[in-house]
């Protein structure tokens, strides 16, 4: 072959090698965020300081877990809205603590409500009886929230199930109504995130002996009680064994969160950990099969 006949024939194996790892890379590219282009269920942790606020949006509907502390009520309305939210289908409290309802009256003012559900855990805080109050004043359903039960949402087979609270109701823990707050696992195809509230030891050990190790499994896990050392025990988290975890805690708050023992188990389980303090708001996006985290910051 001549020089010039030697020159050319490289340079178009070279072009075409070029185009093999041109398509090449914009497979691998599209492969990484599968569910971004066809996101089916939306789940954003939303960053209210100290305290959680959960929105879960699927086929036109949306459902807020808890309301985060009174004092970052306005942030929240105001996160709803960017979010595209005009009217929450279903209002959820996990139980009556004011970093998870304290932005109750906010919501209940700001947008219509279809209904709402609560653990009906009695407690004489000012907080709890206004939110009570205004639920009846606005002729709102309220349901009571028991496992086990499921709550559909829309039509495209997105559920949540409920694991806490169970009858009967678990007392003289180190906080009663911690341990009975809902912890409810949302699933939708084959994807699923476990909400763990304020769960307790007490709650993880119930949870073990009540539940088939396959209803507490979770691709995502939102974290209990901000990480405190008094949840997240070795054996309940190896159960749920989530890939990735997510927080919610104040960068400054009175409870030292988050825990260095659950950090340390978190990382032993090999989850990938996000947090409000530092992340912002948590978006879990998913088409029921792949799922994506996206972060505010």
């Amino acid at each position: 072959m001549s020089p010039i006949k030697h020159t050319r024939a490289l340079l178009l194996l070279l072009t075409i090698c070029a185009f093999m790892l041109a398509g090449c890379a914009a497979a691998a590219k599209t492969n990484l965020v599968p569910a971004a282009a066809s996101s089916k269920l939306t789940v954003t942790v939303l960053d209210v300081g100290q305290g959680d606020a959960i929105l879960v949006q699927t086929d036109g509907k949306n459902v807020l877990v808890d309301a985060g502390p009174r004092e970052n009520s306005g942030k929240l309305v105001r996160s709803l809205k960017s979010n595209g939210v005009t009217r929450i289908d279903i209002l959820i409290a996990t139980h009556p603590h004011a970093d998870h309802i304290g932005g109750m009256g906010a919501v209940l003012e700001a947008f219509g409500v279809g209904k709402v559900y609560d653990t009906g855990q009695l407690t004489a805080a000012k907080t709890y009886g206004n939110f009570l109050k205004t639920i009846k004043s606005k002729k709102i359903q309220l349901e009571l929230l028991r496992a086990p039960s499921r709550i559909p949402i829309g039509r495209e087979g997105a559920a949540l199930e409920v694991i806490m609270p169970a009858e009967p109701f678990l007392q003289a823990t180190r906080s009663d109504l911690n341990s009975n707050s809902a912890v409810m696992r949302l699933v939708y195809r084959n994807f699923s995130m476990l909400l763990a509230a304020d769960a307790t030891s007490e709650a993880e050990e119930r949870m073990l002996a009540v539940c088939e190790a396959g209803k507490l499994k979770a691709d995502v896990l939102k974290v209990p009680h901000h990480t405190s050392r008094h949840s997240n025990t070795v054996s309940w988290l190896e159960t749920v064994k989530p890939e990735a975890a997510i927080a919610t805690y104040a960068r400054e708050n009175d409870g030292r969160f988050p825990h260095r023992s659950t950090l340390k188990r978190l990382e032993k389980l090999g989850a990938r950990y996000f947090n409000t303090a530092d992340n912002g708001s948590v978006k879990v996006l998913t088409d029921g099969d792949k799922y994506e985290i996206r972060t505010e910051k």
